[in-house]
């Protein structure tokens, strides 16, 4: 009985080690290699614009970009250079500024968590 308890308790340790994140972003999706960097939870509670800024690690440039919202009426834009879509060290350098704007009403619980991914400069 209690062998098949630590049984059961070390199959249901394995499964939850190599389970994926759930909703995790897709900053890094079509990059072989890809550092992914996640921001805080920004507020944009009115419409006045938010602007939060992140950056890739050294010798890497902006490759991807992503952002959860907790509300959908957040209008959420990235500064670039020309060059669209996302194109490394083109539209891109070696961080990304984010400018989200609350399109309607007030809300005060209104956020957006920035994802980038970071591809190598070189090679």
């Amino acid at each position: 009985m209690i062998r098949a308890l630590l049984a059961a308790l070390a199959v249901a340790a394995a499964v939850l080690v190599l389970a994926a994140p759930a909703g995790a972003a897709r900053e890094c999706n079509g990059f072989q290699v890809c550092v992914p960097v996640a921001g805080p939870w920004v507020l944009s509670t009115s419409r006045a614009e938010t602007q939060y800024q992140l950056a890739c690690p050294k010798r890497f440039v902006v490759g991807g970009l992503d952002a959860e919202l907790t509300n959908p009426a957040i209008d959420l834009v990235f500064r670039a250079t020309l060059g669209s879509p996302v194109n490394p060290g083109i539209s891109t350098s070696t961080t990304a500024v984010f400018l989200a704007r609350l399109t309607a009403g007030h809300d005060p619980k209104a956020t957006f968590k920035p994802f980038i991914g970071c591809v190598p400069s070189s090679g």
